[in-house]
């Protein structure tokens, strides 16, 4: 039989889950490190059973929303964090979102040059619609529904690929 897996273990293996519900969430990158860490804090200090990988996940996001809505405190309310919290299961599901990062890596690919150049330029270095029209030699107007489409184009691609 085997031994259930320690903290340490759990921590590792959770934590970028916790991380991108955090992100999901609306934290922005420094603060879902922070809340991260403070979730992992209040886990370590409770007691806890392990009833198998899915199950903690859950838990640990309900620690998260509970640390999310400590610092959010009178900013967000208890529905928004409750559809967000749903929309999160739908698409991320108990795959903590690595299912749906790998059908959006996939689907990428299958983006035009100029379409999958402006979502690079957008997401990953985070220029202006005014700089990544002066990079592509596009109006800011022409960028924005590139974009628009390009993520249209995803969302669809991704779906597919999770059904």
């Amino acid at each position: 039989m085997a031994t259930d897996p320690d903290r340490e273990t759990l921590v590792r293996r959770h934590h970028l889950g916790v991380w991108r519900y955090l992100r999901f969430l609306g934290a922005d990158r420094a603060l879902a490190d922070d809340l991260t860490q403070e979730t992992f804090l209040v886990f370590l200090r409770k007691p806890f059973n392990f009833m198998g990988h899915e199950a903690t996940a859950g838990y640990l996001r309900g620690i998260a929303r509970y640390v999310w809505l400590e610092e959010r405190r009178n900013r967000v309310t208890t529905a928004e964090l409750d559809a967000a919290d749903a929309a999160f299961a739908q698409h991320a599901g108990p795959s903590d979102g690595n299912d749906y990062l790998d059908a959006l890596r996939e689907c990428e690919k299958t983006l035009a040059g100029k379409a999958r150049e402006a979502v690079h330029l957008q997401y990953r270095d985070r220029l202006s619609l005014e700089q990544i029209g002066d990079t592509l030699e596009m109006k800011p107007n022409g960028v924005k529904t590139m974009l628009q489409r390009a993520r249209q184009h995803l969302r669809e691609c991704v779906e597919r690929r999770l059904k």
